[in-house]
């Protein structure tokens, strides 16, 4: 009588686990993933970016949510001394992007264009 307590109450917590777990995973094809801030949703922001153009970053680029994900790229190769992942286009990230594109073998202007994201493996 005890293992079978034992087996049904488990069970039930395994149930509550998975339902607690899919109730408060954002998906992201769910309203709430599309509203909730990039911070939040960096997981899917990435994998929704194989549809989408970035656009070119330059020094004091507007686009700051594109320039911490051009600054994480960067920080994720290793090669350099860290950026800060602030979403300011200044000149330090200037300087990482040159020294990038010249490893890679590339233009040297220290703007993130097509072929500079393509490097960086996002889309375009």
């Amino acid at each position: 009588m005890r293992k079978i307590l034992k087996m049904v109450l488990c069970g039930a917590l395994l149930v509550v686990a998975l339902f607690t777990m899919s109730a408060f995973t954002p998906s992201p094809y769910s309203a709430h993933a599309a509203t909730t801030t990039r911070a939040h949703t960096t997981t899917y922001a990435t994998a929704s970016l194989a549809t989408c153009s970035p656009p070119t970053l330059y020094y004091d680029s507007p686009y700051h949510d594109w320039v911490r994900i051009a600054q994480r790229d960067l920080n994720g190769t290793g090669w350099f001394k860290k950026l800060a992942v602030d979403g300011v286009y200044g000149p330090q990230t200037v300087s990482t992007v040159k020294n990038f594109q010249k490893i890679i073998g590339i233009t040297q202007d220290g703007i993130v264009g097509p072929q500079t994201w393509a490097q960086l493996g996002e889309c375009i």
